[in-house]
């Protein structure tokens, strides 16, 4: 093969979960006794059509679902995002921030209520936005295997 043939090789790709091969491949399942049952998945040809239609449509969709929140939602979307970005941007409109472990915390707002708790001395009025303090919140796990 020539330089150029590799390229285009490497080039065609498919999108989603559609397979490549037109073989059969085996599928493992756990039943409920625990064993492990194998079986061989040979679907036809009309079912991979089926499902390759199937995922083009999902495709679209999206695709357009994408383009109107751009277009109307002014979300700021990367050219083809995932369900995490959308995810992101509904937070940020909802009053949130969103790090990049995936952490949210509520974004302080200067006259309104804050995901906090109320201090001693504060005013406990809800439309104030006087005596309120960051809640810390911290998670510990611990891990116990008996063998």
């Amino acid at each position: 093969m020539q330089g150029g043939e590799e390229e285009l090789m490497v080039n065609k790709t498919k999108r989603g979960c559609i397979r490549t091969t037109r073989g059969s491949w085996r599928v493992q399942r756990v039943k409920k006794n625990g064993e492990v049952f194998t079986s061989w998945r040979r679907p036809s040809k009309e079912e991979r059509l089926k499902n390759k239609l199937r995922e083009r449509r999902r495709r679209e969709v999206t695709s357009r679902i994408f383009a109107g929140l751009r277009q109307q939602g002014n979300y700021l979307l990367p050219k083809h995002p995932d369900k995490n970005d959308v995810l992101k941007a509904l937070c940020e409109e909802a009053g949130y921030l969103v790090d990049e472990d995936g952490n949210l915390c509520r974004k302080k707002l200067a006259g309104g209520p804050n995901c906090a708790t109320y201090s001693e001395e504060g005013n406990k009025e809800a439309g104030e936005g006087k005596g309120f303090k960051k809640e810390e919140l911290s998670l510990e796990l611990t891990l116990s295997i008996t063998l």
